[in-house]
């Protein structure tokens, strides 16, 4: 689950399905998706790929189209 920073606009109804236990039961029933089951290592080359799309240069690429000069 992520861990998201305290807003003050976020009032505490806005997580009641979330903490509704009965309607998550009900929403986890209707998935059909079964994931295949994954080894360590196919879970390491997974975050190791995420990893690399957040390099220390994500934020320092030329903005704009490639070619044309950013005003």
């Amino acid at each position: 689950m992520a861990s998201l920073p305290p807003v003050r606009w976020l009032a505490s109804g806005d997580f009641a399905l979330h903490d509704n236990e009965i309607e998550n039961n009900r929403i986890l029933a209707k998935i059909g998706i079964e994931l295949p089951p994954i080894t360590e290592a196919e879970l390491a080359d997974i975050v190791a790929f995420l990893n690399s799309l957040t390099g220390e240069t994500a934020l320092q690429r030329p903005l704009g189209r490639p070619g044309l000069p950013v005003d």
